[in-house]
């Protein structure tokens, strides 16, 4: 039995108040900005309580739902920290305008530049082949609700060809990005080294070898 707070917020019917477990899509059918703007409203509750099966409540109470505790089970668990740290760098490093104004001119069912995201948090959390991040890494992520991607949209062919349209902005990309290493740190320097080999090239190499 789980009861809803003090407060102005927690002045709902207690189908409002909704106790989410898992993501937000796991609540009911929907678009994701309904689905978020349900998180964001339990989200406002002060509290939820806990009583045993055995105390009873007043039935007109509107801050009390029963939950059947022996039918709450937990499905289809994805990574979210590491993902989530990886969209706020992401867009900490202003990124997301950069690639909006560079590559999101022509109409995609899928924005390119919320497809860049998903290659660079790829690098970050678990490099590896585009095929791979299809098959086995992004399905395990929760960012199809973080980037707001319908389902079954992330396919290599789509990966690669995100690729192929960020290359020609590859120098003004360097550009950017020393601009605001600078900015959020204060550095300053003559040269800078970084690394972009790709985790596919690596094994690659290894294989010949």
């Amino acid at each position: 039995m789980v009861s809803g707070g003090d407060g102005a917020d927690s002045q709902r019917s207690a189908p409002e108040n909704a106790l989410l477990f898992g993501l937000a899509e796991r609540i009911g059918p929907g678009t994701v900005a309904e689905k978020r703007r349900g998180v964001q409203r339990a989200g406002r509750s002060q509290q939820l309580k806990l009583f045993p099966s055995h105390v009873e409540v007043p039935d007109d109470d509107p801050q009390v739902a029963r939950v059947l505790v022996n039918r709450v089970r937990l499905e289809r668990t994805r990574q979210f920290g590491a993902c989530f740290l990886g969209w706020e760098l992401w867009k900490h490093l202003e990124l997301d305008r950069f690639f909006e104004q560079a590559v999101d001119d022509d109409p995609a069912e899928v924005a390119w530049s919320r497809v860049a995201a998903v290659l660079a948090i790829n690098r970050l959390c678990a490099p590896g082949s585009e095929l791979a991040v299809e098959e086995r890494w992004y399905p395990a992520t929760a960012l199809d609700d973080l980037l707001e991607i319908a389902e079954g949209k992330i396919n290599d062919t789509r990966l690669y060809r995100c690729l192929d349209r960020i290359l020609p902005h590859k120098t003004k990309l360097e550009q950017h990005l020393k601009q605001r290493y600078g900015e959020l740190f204060g550095a300053e320097f003559d040269v800078l080294l970084y690394d972009l080999t790709a985790p596919t090239w690596k094994e690659r190499r290894r294989r010949i070898r």
